[in-house]
């Protein structure tokens, strides 16, 4: 049998081949092909390209290749940090390849159609024992069949009651309410719309066990509702006395909300929900099945913004509502990123993934030997004694194209899994869909060159960050003594520009008229350039600022001013407020660009020690392929 180990699946992605084209050039004993290259090219570059811009890539690339390689080298591909980092990319990324396309579609669409409705059901369940066989499941079924029967000429409530083992079946008499669709468990759900109001389906399983649904009645959706409220609780051990008080209260509260006394004020005054007084009694928006059931159904029957229920009662206390908005069901289209998240962790993706394993069964020629059945039907719950027994058997359960499962691999599947108490057959058919979905895994590079390619991306990238953390960035970043070496032998290059700083102002008045008040102003040490620009512009409303800024020398004109003063200019007015000569930088001044620095010229050095290691051949023939695929 093929492993399936996480790690072996691992070196299955990484190490499979990248495509049987023309090498583009070696490193060492390493190959890069045309079509690698060509991929990486194109996603990186929109459209044409000239041949320097490719020979400019391509040199890139091969330094990028240079140290994928060195990382290998090391063994940083075989460290546990790098293989847990991959196998979580590796999960996001087979994802996609591992559903079925057009059945998940449909089950996103479905449950758009079915939030446009709400139903309203009862049900009796009857529960199937912790780690059932089944026998068990067989009796279950038997008694629900039993009963459904009786629901031709007997009452439902009655039947419920008797017969359902819903814990709070005494409370709730099996009535669930109103619910749309993702709020139950998707076998439920589907029987619920698919069962015409006043009918009773006939027995259907979930993992809760056996269910026979009533159906009492279908509305348009409600879509979702956003109330405040005003909350006086109930007290333990409150008298009938106690209880009267309590409700003419709330009625006397709402009669000053309906004479327009000031809402938030009487959150504030009276409410005693302490977790949206605060919030001036606002709730979040809640749709049917969301909220205590008295609340919801007083809510939903709010016709306009700021209407005023009258009190409602709950388990918790007295209740006034008032109407803050209300939203109906979007678009497909802007609900589908959603639909998607919910159909992916909900109950109705085994329908897709259910397909998808029947479509790999054919396509890789799944046959399963006299033993797999005699596993598919054994239905003992597993135990330690009878997981021993499977252990070092070498007979065959089922193949997968040539590849043989073994009792043994089944075996260690158990082990590996750790897997609490379960029916044997149970086991089973969950050992065959891993080992179908793992040998699927191994075959995506080879059917999909676009999953082929990110995963060298992701396999790649994740080594180069490693290499490059080991090698430039964390040397860089520690060692303090080469560091201030490199910018003692480099400090020429770490220098301030010469600048001015500078305000033109434009003015119908002349120069001799308002260069008095505006040398006040220039004299003046304790204010920010712009602070004395405000100062002049109210003390002559008719100047206005045509420029202002910090310019390095040549940058403009004005910018060559190097004494600070004020002057005539091209018939404006030319503040020169300070002037810095050019001067050498600090170390502690240019830390960062040190670094920077630093951390360039370390990578050149090692770019070269490593093209001297491993040797760079180009294939010219196949470079001219690449420049025509791209050339305008």
């Amino acid at each position: 049998m093929k492993a399936t180990g996480i790690f072996l699946i691992l070196h299955l992605f990484v190490s499979y081949g990248y495509g049987q084209n023309s090498i583009l050039f070696t490193i060492g004993e390493n190959q890069v092909m045309v079509d690698e290259f060509a991929y990486t090219f194109a996603k990186n570059n929109n459209g044409d390209a000239t041949k320097d811009e490719i020979d400019e890539y391509l040199t890139l690339y091969i330094n990028f290749k240079l140290k994928v390689i060195e990382a290998r080298a090391n063994g940083l591909d075989t460290l546990e940090s790098y293989l847990t980092e991959l196998n979580t990319y590796i999960i996001q990324l087979t994802e996609p390849y591992l559903t079925e396309k057009g059945v998940t579609e449909g089950l996103i669409r479905e449950g758009y159609e079915r939030l446009k409705e709400e139903v309203h059901v009862s049900h009796i369940l009857l529960t199937l024992p912790e780690n059932y066989t089944s026998e068990d499941t067989i009796e279950v079924f038997s008694r629900a069949e039993e009963i459904y029967k009786l629901t031709t000429n007997s009452d439902f409530e009655e039947l419920v009651l008797k017969y359902s083992e819903e814990p709070a079946v005494i409370q709730t008499k099996g009535d669930l309410g109103y619910f749309t669709a993702f709020q139950m468990v998707y076998p439920f759900e589907t029987t619920a719309y698919n069962t015409a109001i006043g009918e009773i389906s006939s027995p259907i399983r979930s993992r809760f066990g056996y269910h026979l649904i009533k159906v009492h009645d279908k509305r348009v959706s409600n879509g979702k509702v956003q109330v405040s409220h005003i909350m006086l609780r109930f007290q333990k051990n409150m008298t009938k006395e106690d209880s009267l008080a309590l409700e003419d209260q709330i009625i006397g509260i709402q009669n000053l909300a309906l004479d327009n006394y000031n809402w938030e004020e009487l959150v504030k005054n009276y409410s005693q929900d302490v977790n949206s007084k605060e919030k001036d009694g606002v709730l979040n928006p809640f749709g049917v099945g969301e909220m205590i059931p008295e609340i919801a159904e007083v809510a939903f029957s709010l016709d306009t913004i700021g209407q005023i229920s009258d009190p409602v009662k709950s388990i918790y206390g007295w209740h006034i509502l008032r109407m803050e908005n209300r939203e109906e069901i979007g678009s497909f289209e802007s609900m589908q990123t959603d639909l998607e998240r919910k159909v992916s962790r909900d109950s109705r993706s085994n329908k897709s993934q259910e397909a998808l394993i029947i479509r790999l069964k054919s396509e890789n020629q799944f046959y399963e030997d006299s033993l797999g059945n005699l596993f598919r039907n054994q239905t003992q719950l597993l135990s330690g004694k009878y997981t021993d027994s499977l252990k070092n058997i070498s007979s065959i359960l089922f193949h997968l194209n040539d590849s043989a499962y073994l009792v043994d691999d089944f075996y260690r599947y158990i082990l590996n899994k750790k897997i609490p108490k379960k029916a044997v057959n149970i086991l089973y058919e969950d050992f065959v869909t891993t080992s179908i979905i793992n040998n699927e895994r191994t075959l995506l590079p080879d059917k999909y060159p676009d999953f082929r390619h990110l995963m060298r991306e992701y396999h790649e990238g994740i080594l180069l960050f490693d290499i490059m953390n080991e090698q430039i960035w964390g040397p860089s970043s520690t060692d303090s003594v080469q560091l201030k070496s490199y910018f003692a032998n480099n400090f020429m290059n770490y220098t301030t520009e010469e600048r001015v700083s500078i305000s033109i102002f434009e003015s119908s008045l002349e120069f001799d008229t308002v260069q008095p008040f505006i040398e006040k102003i220039f004299l003046d040490s304790t204010s920010l350039r712009k602070d004395k620009e405000q100062v002049i512009l109210e003390q002559y409303p008719d100047l206005s600022i045509l420029q202002s800024g910090s310019f390095k020398k040549g940058e403009t004109e004005e910018a060559n001013f190097k004494t600070q003063g004020i002057y005539p200019f091209n018939g404006s007015i030319l503040v020169v407020w300070e002037h810095h000569e050019e001067r050498s930088l600090s170390f502690e001044e240019t830390r960062g660009r040190v670094i920077a620095d630093y951390q360039i010229y370390l990578e050149t050095v090692w770019v070269d020690e490593l093209k001297s290691r491993y040797p760079v051949e180009v294939n010219k023939k196949a470079l001219k392929k690449v420049y025509r695929k791209f050339e305008n």
